[in-house]
């Protein structure tokens, strides 16, 4: 939250799951909208904080998917 700012995580990450599997970061969009945006706007941000966070072998990925 830090890295990418509360204000901006609210907007537009409250719509949105995060999901691990094995070693992959799932983010889950609601719609292709949400999507497209999320990966476009916020990708190389969010693989930084991920890479930081997790390791060097994580993965991110934007799917279009409802939350769990």
């Amino acid at each position: 939250t830090e890295q990418l700012g509360s204000e901006r995580m609210s907007t537009w990450f409250d719509q949105v799951a995060l999901q691990i599997v094995e070693k992959t970061v799932r983010v889950l969009c609601p719609n292709s909208f949400l999507h497209k945006w999320l990966r476009d706007s916020f990708g190389a941000e969010l693989r930084l904080v991920v890479k930081r966070t997790l390791g060097t072998d994580v993965r991110v990925e934007f799917v279009v998917e409802a939350a769990p």
